[in-house]
């Protein structure tokens, strides 16, 4: 469709040159017809011996400034033309966006949260490379509600005190979900799984199930 308008412009703009050079040609010939008229229209009046020159119509205007009227013409129709398509370009685009769709996320592994901790307790080398990486679906009591450092929100489920469990990171726009959790609430949490750190596993990118 773009390409289509873009043809539109060009021929349009190429007809409106075309136009505006035959417009010069025309203006310029009738500047020489009436010069020639004006010299047929010297009278000499005979009753004295002083020759009286009549010249009849009106001044003959700036064959540039003519020129520059037809050329303001000619653009004020191409912008009322390029408007009235761009517009229903525009339309066309609106009408064909369709909404986005989320991608649906296949769930790899669900499992409860301290049974996920417990494994990487076990053999941190041997978890990372089972669940790295994957999507999961972990459960458990909320140990712990807040935000870290750079003011992106997180949940601590699963295990029994400092550096343990797991650490659910959430987006921003996630917020609103977690407003009305409370410590002690039993949850399912989705999202990937970080590996450890510092002895809590972290899962990203999380939203409540």
């Amino acid at each position: 469709m773009e390409t289509i308008f873009s043809i539109f412009i060009i021929s349009v703009v190429f007809f409106a040159i075309i136009l505006l050079g035959i417009g010069i040609w025309i203006i310029s010939k009738n500047n020489n017809e009436k010069k020639e008229v004006d010299k047929t229209n010297t009278v000499t009046n005979t009753n004295s011996q002083d020759t009286n020159i009549i010249r009849t119509g009106k001044p003959n205007k700036d064959p540039l400034f003519n020129c520059l009227i037809i050329l303001f013409i000619f653009l004020g129709v191409i912008l009322c033309i390029t408007s009235i398509v761009t517009g229903g370009l525009d339309t066309n685009s609106a009408l064909d966006e369709k909404p986005t769709i989320e991608p649906i996320q296949k769930i790899d592994f669900m499992l409860s949260a301290d049974d996920l901790y417990n494994e990487y307790e076990r053999n941190g080398v041997a978890a990372d490379e089972k669940y790295r990486g994957k999507i999961v679906v972990v459960s458990g009591k909320i140990y712990d509600i807040n935000k870290d450092i750079i003011g992106d929100p997180y949940v601590i489920i699963g295990g029994s005190g400092f550096l343990d469990g797991v650490h659910c990171t959430f987006l921003e726009e996630e917020i609103p979900s977690l407003s009305n959790l409370y410590d002690g609430q039993y949850i399912s949490v989705q999202g990937k799984v970080g590996g450890q750190v510092l002895g809590s596993v972290m899962v990203n990118d999380c939203k409540l199930k």
